[in-house]
């Protein structure tokens, strides 16, 4: 069964808690601990973000030791692999990843203020991330491993081909994973005549997007009269009457509207994580100190819950 928790930030002393009585390195996966002596490793180390930088470990113990005794408010990994991580020097690859931060989607359907995250906005989150995951899926790649990063899911991409690219290939993908481009179509064509390639993920994308739209919230780029208007529509969507659609909104409107989708597509991931060859991201098997919960590798995203699996044992107990 599923249990509840406030998401609440872990004081100093339960962190230290957490590292002492509950962190274990074997949590880690293989693909950091298999090269992790090509990692940069960073901490933060007094709540102000990752300040501590460019450490490098030859052995998981070593780096289980550094953690043990800094307790870090927060611990990261590079995406990257170099020669020399001490000095982020001979760049040689690095994981794509779509990082889905519950707080910071648009199309939660909680009631949380900004900033704050909920069950409900994990859920929301873990959606997109099917979603996204279903798409980078029909591209053909296979090599994907995914990680509950305490307040949202990273996917981490480590096909051969795809390691290697630069950041504007990467920038092109992911705006095509997630409908974040209005589709360029010849004279005559709407995205919704072509089922497939771009067309039908966008097309797939802008029904997700117009049923979890509500009335009474803003969204990027959005007008209040067009988001009205399609969310009156909504059942017309679902039932693939486009043209019907697009003549009661009217053709100039419904090419707006099609536009403001895909600028509200581009905001479900954390754009900047997926392009930047240089990142760095939560470790996994550490603590998410801002809403007490594990940052941890998933064996299986189709049955992980959060609220069953990363809930430390400090927060259990009380």
């Amino acid at each position: 069964m599923t249990k509840t928790t406030n998401l609440e930030p872990a004081t100093k002393e339960q962190i230290r808690q957490y590292y002492h009585e509950e962190y274990n390195t074997k949590e880690i996966p293989e693909y950091i601990t298999g090269n992790i002596h090509r990692r940069e490793f960073a901490f933060d180390r007094i709540g102000r973000g990752p300040k501590d930088r460019y450490n490098q470990y030859t052995q998981t113990r070593h780096l289980e030791k550094a953690i043990k005794a800094k307790a870090p408010y927060a611990a990261y990994t590079s995406v990257a692999l170099y020669d020399n991580p001490r000095k982020r020097e001979g760049w040689t690859e690095a994981e794509m990843v779509f990082d889905v931060d519950a707080k910071d989607n648009p199309l939660r359907t909680c009631t949380c203020k900004q900033g704050e995250v909920c069950p409900q906005c994990l859920d929301d989150a873990k959606e997109i991330t099917l979603k996204i995951s279903d798409n980078i899926r029909e591209l053909g790649y296979k090599d994907i491993h995914y990680v509950f990063s305490g307040r949202g899911y990273h996917i981490r991409i480590q096909d051969p081909e795809l390691v290697k690219t630069d950041r504007n290939f990467r920038t092109q993908l992911v705006n095509y994973i997630l409908g974040a481009d209005t589709p360029e179509l010849p004279e005559g064509l709407q995205h919704f005549t072509i089922p497939f390639g771009y067309p039908g993920i966008y097309t797939d994308w802008f029904k997700y997007t117009v049923n979890h739209l509500q009335k009474d919230k803003r969204y990027p780029g959005l007008n209040r009269k067009l988001k009205k208007d399609i969310i009156k529509r909504k059942q017309l969507v679902n039932n693939n009457h486009w043209g019907l659609i697009r003549g009661q909104i009217t053709p100039p409107r419904y090419d707006k509207l099609v536009e403001m989708i895909a600028g509200i597509n581009h905001h479900l991931c954390d754009t900047k994580v997926s392009i930047d060859t240089k990142r760095i991201l939560r470790l996994p098997s550490t603590l998410h100190h801002k809403v007490s919960m594990k940052c941890m590798a998933i064996r299986n995203i189709e049955t992980f819950d959060p609220m069953s699996k990363a809930v430390p044992k400090f927060v259990e107990e009380k």
